[in-house]
């Protein structure tokens, strides 16, 4: 029924000369209402959610929830762009107010992403995809606001894809490789650790640094096979170093999914590689960062 209204939607904005606006609502932490106090109750935050986002719309628009904790507005006759950015605004400071559920007020917030018909795209998935890029950009920047589509980001979206069919490959084809910075003892000036850092040697790209192919790893779930080959890597290296100066160790970043479930049995591969005694344990050493603890 959303497809067919926005198809009706898009043919009378082309017929009257003006804009469509699509946003596509999310609801941030909703996964936690349901953890925490069950389906049940999420259930009825939905409900109170999409109330409230009715309430911020006009009668010839168009709410409709796509599924989960998503939630799609078609904003019909839109005569000046700024107008979807006002319900966008409005929208997320009605959501932003506590939910009353049983006895405990509970708070989530949204993300909302907005795309206009015919500026951004013309075809019915296409605008969708627009809205979701968009609103996957609020997401990254904090959560609690809106993000307007731009053709930007439809460029970064087709790089992300090819960066997810390089990653398949880079391991298999040993395009990683390990860089260490030294870590100096201040009293003495001796090089007494070094901390191992991930570097990808991309075919046509040359070298990508962590910052923008970790996230994409964690997303899909490689990582714990990049990581287990960056310990074991760097386990190596460990060992020859702490041959020539005693005491020595040599530290790798590890991601919050590689202490999950998914990682265990590299775990169980760092500790048999320890314990296998050409290496010292205090010779490997785990950074964690805040976001796991």
């Amino acid at each position: 029924m959303l497809r067919e209204r926005l198809r009706h939607e898009m043919r009378q904005a082309d017929r009257d000369r003006c804009s469509l606006g699509v946003l596509l609502i999310d609801l941030d932490h909703f996964k936690e209402i349901n953890d925490t106090l069950g389906h049940l109750v999420g259930d009825d935050l939905l409900v109170e959610a999409a109330r409230r986002i009715s309430a911020c719309t006009r009668e010839s628009d168009t709410v409709a929830r796509l599924g989960g904790d998503e939630f799609i507005v078609l904003l019909a006759g839109l005569k000046d762009p700024t107008h979807a950015e006002m319900v966008a605004a409005k929208i997320i400071d009605r959501l932003a107010q506590p939910f009353q559920l049983g006895e405990s007020a509970r708070y989530v917030s949204a993300s909302v992403g907005i795309t206009v018909y015919p500026q951004d795209a013309r075809e019915v998935e296409d605008l969708l995809k627009s809205a979701d890029q968009a609103m996957y950009v609020a997401k990254r920047q904090g959560r609690n606001r809106f993000s307007h589509f731009t053709q930007g980001l439809q460029t970064q979206a087709q790089e992300r894809a090819r960066l997810i069919g390089d990653l398949r490959d880079a391991l298999e084809n040993g395009r990683f490789h390990l860089h260490f910075q030294p870590i100096v003892d201040v009293a003495t000036g001796q090089i007494r650790k070094a901390e191992a850092l991930l570097r990808w040697n991309h075919p046509t790209r040359g070298t990508v640094l962590p910052d923008e192919f970790i996230p994409i790893a964690e997303e899909t779930n490689r990582i714990v096979q990049i990581g287990d080959w960056v310990f074991h890597e760097a386990a190596r290296w460990a060992e020859r170093w702490s041959a020539i100066i005693p005491g020595f160790q040599v530290t790798v970043n590890v991601s919050p999914l590689q202490f999950r479930a998914e990682g265990a049995a590299s775990r169980a591969s760092w500790i048999a590689r320890l314990r296998e005694g050409r290496l010292p344990r205090h010779a490997m050493g785990l950074e964690i960062t805040e976001r796991l603890l």
